[in-house]
């Protein structure tokens, strides 16, 4: 909490107090743009965000033709993603990036595999759909879950859309698992009957050509691994860790 006593101003005590309530609300103020910057990825299908990481690279590629310097890439979480979509999307711009021989791509815990954060999130398990409440209109309970499932560059970091045994690669299935849920929290609170309690509790079920697009990327990034990647081996790296959400 901030500090609320302006009364002795010019107190050297008083004084450091109130610039350590300042760092922490620019800090507050910080980590807000981050969760932002993060949204607005997730709303654009990685393809898009790789072709304008793609135009990007190729400006700084043009900026060092005449010093000969590298273009390196660093890449957080689903940046390495993004990074791996681009060489799907525009792959002579890749090309031509890692024709240096100290260019780099470093992934810092990259969910190559995909993740089950974004299940968690739909399903309100996850602190960080909740988080989202807070910028207000339209992020409401229900309806920022129902939004979150129309994101396709969020879709796209599911994990096992592949796995025919799951099959959350089909509408049909998220829709039965929320039903599913949502079943199951009425019969344990059966006090709960008003639709507000109860929208809490309520999935994000994404539609049916938001998880093709999600499959389709999933399924050339895979590809990728054994088709692409491996020219490149030795300009890629990773530095990985364990989380609950990611496989």
């Amino acid at each position: 909490a901030l500090t609320t006593d302006y009364v002795n101003r010019d107190d050297p005590a008083q004084r450091a107090v109130l610039e350590t309530d300042r760092q922490k609300a620019l800090a507050e103020l910080d980590r807000l743009k981050n969760a932002v910057v993060e949204l607005q990825k997730a709303i654009t299908a990685l393809e898009e965000e790789a072709r304008r990481l793609a135009a990007a690279v190729e400006a700084a590629l043009d900026a060092r033709a005449a010093s000969g310097k590298p273009v390196r890439l660093i890449a957080h979480s689903m940046g390495g993603v993004l990074a791996r979509t681009m060489q799907l999307e525009r792959p002579a711009v890749w090309q031509r990036m890692m024709a240096h021989p100290d260019a780099r791509l470093l992934m810092l815990g990259t969910p190559n595999a995909g993740s089950w954060a974004p299940m968690q999130v739909l399903s309100g398990d996850d602190t960080f759909g909740n988080l989202l409440v807070t910028f207000g209109a339209p992020f409401q309970d229900r309806s920022a879950r129902a939004l979150m499932a129309r994101m396709p560059g969020f879709i796209q970091l599911q994990a096992a859309l592949l796995d025919d045994k799951l099959a959350i690669n089909q509408h049909a299935a998220w829709r039965n698992l929320a039903d599913e849920d949502l079943k199951r929290v009425r019969e344990a609170s059966w006090w709960h009957r008003d639709e507000l309690q109860i929208g809490e509790y309520e999935w994000g079920v994404p539609p049916q050509d938001v998880l093709d697009r999600a499959v389709n990327l999933r399924k050339r990034l895979d590809a990728q691994i054994t088709a692409d990647l491996p020219t490149f081996q030795d300009k890629l790296k990773r530095v990985v860790g364990q989380a609950r959400f990611t496989p």
